[in-house]
């Protein structure tokens, strides 16, 4: 459910980006409204018209495109939240994430489901090892360089944890 949560918001991401950028390739200035994504958004967007017939439907096809995947991303989130009130199991460990700045429930959820049992881990920089948040190392002899984070752990687990940071 976290990984399909996390397809929905990907895919409304995208879908977002392909009608904020079809104005100006339909050489035509965004006016509609001041604030993306509103009510008064979605209102507007519905009776815009462009120079050319295919422009127009095409930029109606891709706006109601994001209002089907808004749609989907509240479905998901809304059985996940679902299926965390029904498991005993998932209370505890979402308890106690959902005490962190930056950490909602999604985000509790998914690193309940993805981590499953933390006590593997012996401190947190064998878990920073797991997520791949450490530094890549080129040693050679007495020398010892480090370079960039290696990205060589969980991807879908470091995406959630820099997204809470940027929201922290």
């Amino acid at each position: 459910m976290s990984r399909l949560r996390g397809e929905a918001a990907s895919d409304l991401r995208k879908a977002k980006q392909r009608v904020s950028s079809f104005p100006p390739l339909a050489n035509t200035e965004y006016n509609l409204t001041k604030k993306k994504w509103s009510k008064t958004f979605y209102k507007r967007a519905a009776s815009c018209e462009f120079a050319q017939p295919a422009d127009t439907f095409a930029f109606r096809c891709k706006t109601s495109a994001v209002l089907r995947l808004e749609e989907r991303l509240a479905e998901v989130e809304a059985e996940t939240v679902r299926i965390i009130a029904e498991s005993p199991g998932l209370s505890g460990p979402m308890a106690r994430f959902t005490c962190i700045h930056g950490i909602g429930k999604v985000s509790a959820f998914s690193l309940a489901c993805e981590v499953h049992d933390f006590e593997r881990f012996r401190n947190g920089a064998s878990f920073a090892s797991y997520l791949g948040l450490v530094p890549s190392e080129n040693s050679s002899g007495g020398k010892v360089s480090h370079g960039a984070v290696a990205k060589r752990g969980n991807p879908h687990l470091r995406r959630i944890l820099v997204e809470a940071a940027s929201c922290y």
